[in-house]
């Protein structure tokens, strides 16, 4: 955070949080506590002998310039993000030894085949999504959470950052073991958090831990530019694999030698007709397939780019917001969820430890545990696989 922000957080003058830090000078308690809500960390931190010790920074794949900031470093909102993400971690694995439970193993086979498409049927097959589930998601939201709970039941924290700009990163991966994490950003479509769970899934199955704005420009010999080109084949592949693919009629139907597919009549109806699965992603895989041109792509890009950018301004435009216990449980996850209200009702965790690991006030609680029975068959399935 720069030294501007924490002064504007503070309510003080740049100059004079630099004689806090230099020890010229001593906040208040009131400034202090505002501090620790800048900092999002507890007041007693400030009382420590000395400074903690960091986590480790992510290896960061991004390409674009604008998306690393005008300094070339992380955000406060990503940092953030990315340490929550590390502390929800650390509470499953404590939680889950509190109730005496070992954590899941990773269902997916390691390593992965250095071949995307090999690689995506090991993945699609340890995930256990069926052709015809997959075409059954009739919305977005539904393909979304299918994919979701899938990646869930493999042994892997699925959460959502909600604070980060989609203009910095799509998402990023906690590759540790047991338990690795992956976050999509919330403010992306269903569909394109989909793609990301899956790139994303890639990078901690081979043991990777970053953050990602999954674009490929760059250097072929650049290692970081193969990584992202691999990992987005691999989540490519498992959406919408080769043979099934190249088989849907309407794949089928189109001039192979004609790079430029219709949106109305061809694109859209894949997208329907493949859950979870943008027109990027299709588009993408036609590519893959030598069904497209990588020219045809980029300029389709652009234009899917521009219209969601016009759709979020329309959003913003007409206001509406969900409630705050629907955000903090969309952002924790069905297996985190279920894990820390399991611990609630075996008396191992109180109302306020809860309120704190779902990052949702006290008086919001009964709400959330209403929506959470509302999904309790989800709960339920998530429960019965940490239970085995």
């Amino acid at each position: 955070m720069s030294l501007e922000t924490a002064a504007r957080r503070a309510g003080v003058r740049p100059e004079r949080v630099e004689q806090w830090e230099r020890g010229e000078a001593n906040p208040t308690i009131s400034k202090l506590r505002s501090l620790a809500a800048a900092y999002r960390r507890p007041l007693a931190l400030f009382y420590l002998p000395a400074p903690p010790h960091a986590f480790t920074a992510m290896h960061d794949y991004r390409r674009l310039p604008d998306a690393l900031g005008t300094e070339g470093l992380q955000s406060a909102e990503l940092r953030l993000e990315i340490r929550n993400a590390w502390n929800r971690r650390e509470v499953s694995l404590e939680l889950l030894a509190e109730l005496n439970e070992a954590p899941p193993e990773l269902k997916i086979p390691t390593p992965l085949p250095e071949q995307p498409e090999t690689a995506a049927a090991v993945i699609r097959d340890s995930l256990g999504v069926s052709l015809d589930a997959q075409a059954a998601w009739r919305s977005e939201y539904d393909a979304w959470s299918g994919w979701r709970t899938a990646i869930e039941q493999a042994g892997v924290l699925v959460f959502q950052a909600a604070r980060l700009p989609i203009g910095e990163a799509r998402g990023f991966s906690i590759g540790e073991s047991p338990l690795p994490v992956v976050v999509a950003n919330s403010k992306d479509t269903p569909r394109g958090r989909v793609f990301t769970l899956l790139h994303e899934l890639a990078h901690v199955i081979r043991r990777q831990s970053g953050v990602c704005d999954l674009d490929e420009h760059g250097r072929p010999a650049d290692a970081d530019v193969r990584t992202e080109v691999y990992c987005n084949h691999v989540a490519a592949a498992v959406l919408l694999p080769r043979e099934p693919f190249l088989a849907d009629p309407i794949v089928r139907a189109h001039p192979v030698d004609e790079p430029a597919w219709r949106v109305e009549e061809e694109l859209v109806p894949l997208v329907r007709r493949w859950g979870g699965a943008s027109q990027e992603s299709i588009l993408r895989r036609l590519v893959e397939l030598g069904r497209s041109t990588r020219e045809f792509y980029e300029r389709r890009r652009r234009d899917l780019i521009a219209q969601y950018r016009r759709r979020r301004e329309e959003q913003a435009a007409t206001g509406g917001f969900a409630p705050p216990h629907r955000i903090a449980l969309a952002s924790a996850g069905a297996y985190y969820t279920s894990l820390v209200l399991d611990a609630y009702d075996r008396k191992r965790l109180t109302a306020s430890d809860v309120s704190d690991y779902l990052e949702i006030r006290l008086k919001h609680l009964p709400e959330a545990r209403g929506d959470v029975r509302q999904d309790d068959a989800k709960i339920r399935v998530l429960a019965s696989t940490r239970a085995h």
